[in-house]
């Protein structure tokens, strides 16, 4: 693909007018394409058309720079300037905040007296959102300027605090939780995790009342984000999904699910029979990727319905699954396979008696030999650590595999007086990874039976 965007567009590269100039860089940008000729050519023509770029067009064109990695030149003092002078003339808040976010991106941020007074002039008419990006935008800027400093004073610190004013002005202001909703659809980061997050939590649970079917799944969504447990906003929106679960599309029925696995959260069984028979109506409806999560989502609260299993492993399921995962982006695809192989651990554990098969044991091999020998740092300590506490370094063993290649972070054994059993001891069995995929739950594969007493 590359290559024939390459033969495609050198020839013709002359003719392209500013929007193809723009639309072939960024296939560029989508296909990774590095070729030295195309990207000197795309440059040469943006330096062309710079000037008839819009404050929209100028931040692609940004962001395909960065891509491209070009190294520092004339290119970028021009988008700099133009960025400038659109910006002290421009009054649409949308428009001077991409402008913020151009400089923003420039290899060598500059900005003087007219960007910091035309961003202290729209602070207020920001929604949080916005607010956001220009906190994200500001904190760039004084990092450059004073990379060493821990609380800044000046324009800078005015502008800092007048936004973090602004956005908790705004949350106080906000009654009606779909607007709300709205404003904190892109909303997370550390701005929001230091600034807004306990007041965000105070304002959505006086606004609870107004959780309803329409808007529960972004309600769960946007939790997902905050990673924040508040018992009674998930008691809320298990009632919620509970009552009207009929009403919620089952493609986003996932969504919820994930939330509470996510937080640890045990919904009534209520619930979880609601979501069950909702899914399963819909069967033949999910894309095979969506399904596996669902199944996922539901076995990691401990439950495993016969008919989601039984759509999810077979083979015409699977090959299914397959050609999906062919064609979309490797993280996503790499997400589902592992989703895959974690059900189907689980299924072969706590449901022997629905006879799937482990299939799985070639893909956690790969998944072994691709990951390094040398642990984390973190690792690493904890071990030491481990070995301090316990007597010496034998005494506990890091990344342990299981039954189906379950992996334990760290494991030591100690004998009926609670004293700690080094591995060396002939009484202990050592694991022998020829064994993993036994199905023998809850002890590490290979080894026998501990004796009396023993615990791992």
């Amino acid at each position: 693909c590359k290559k024939e965007l390459s033969e495609k567009i050198l020839p013709i590269a002359d003719d392209l007018d500013w929007y193809q100039t723009l639309v072939v860089a960024e296939k560029m940008q989508e296909v990774q394409c590095r070729n030295p000729l195309l990207i000197e050519k795309i440059i040469s023509l943006f330096h062309k058309y710079l000037d008839q770029y819009k404050p929209y067009e100028l931040l692609r064109v940004t962001n395909v720079l960065a891509m491209l990695h070009w190294p520092k030149s004339d290119i970028y003092s021009k988008l700099q300037q133009l960025s400038i002078c659109h910006l002290q003339v421009k009054t649409v808040t949308a428009d001077i905040l991409m402008l913020v976010h151009v400089l923003s991106n420039l290899p060598s941020p500059y900005v003087d007296e007219a960007v910091v007074t035309q961003v202290d002039a729209i602070i207020p008419q920001c929604n949080l959102n916005q607010l956001n990006s220009l906190i994200v935008n500001l904190l760039k800027w004084m990092r450059h300027h004073k990379p060493n400093q821990k609380s800044y004073s000046g324009p800078y610190g005015s502008l800092l605090q007048k936004m973090n004013s602004c956005a908790l002005q705004r949350l106080e202001r906000i009654n009606n939780l779909d607007p709300l909703l709205k404003e904190f659809k892109y909303l997370h980061g550390k701005w929001f995790q230091d600034v807004l997050l306990e007041k965000t939590m105070v304002a959505l649970h006086q606004l609870r009342d107004q959780i309803t079917w329409s808007n529960v799944v972004k309600f769960a969504s946007f939790l997902i984000g905050t990673n924040y447990r508040c018992t009674l906003l998930l008691d809320k929106i298990a009632a919620v999904a509970t009552e009207h679960i009929d009403q919620i599309y089952y493609s986003e029925v996932h969504v919820i699910l994930v939330l509470f696995s996510l937080l640890n959260y045990e919904p009534p069984e209520k619930f979880f029979e609601a979501c069950i028979n909702h899914i399963s109506l819909h069967l033949e409806d999910y894309e095979p990727s969506l399904l596996v999560l669902l199944g996922f989502a539901l076995a990691s609260s401990g439950y495993f319905p016969q008919k989601v299993i039984k759509a999810i492993f077979n083979i015409e399921f699977l090959s299914k699954l397959d050609a999906e995962l062919q064609i979309v982006p490797w993280k996503p695809a790499r997400k589902s396979a592992l989703q895959l192989m974690e059900l189907n651990r689980a299924v072969c554990l706590e449901c022997p008696e629905l006879q799937i098969p482990w299939f799985h044991k070639r893909f956690c091999e790969q998944l072994k030999e691709k990951k390094t020998d040398l642990s984390s740092l973190l690792q690493q300590q904890i071990y030491i650590l481990l070995g301090e506490i316990l007597g010496r370094s034998h005494y506990a063993r890091c990344s342990v595999l299981t039954s189906y290649y379950y992996r334990i972070d760290f494991e030591f054994m100690v004998d009926k007086n609670k004293k700690p059993v080094p591995y060396i001891n002939q009484h202990v069995a050592v694991p022998n990874s020829d064994y993993i995929g036994c199905a023998e739950a809850g002890h590490s594969c290979g080894k026998k039976r501990l004796p009396p007493g023993f615990q791992r």
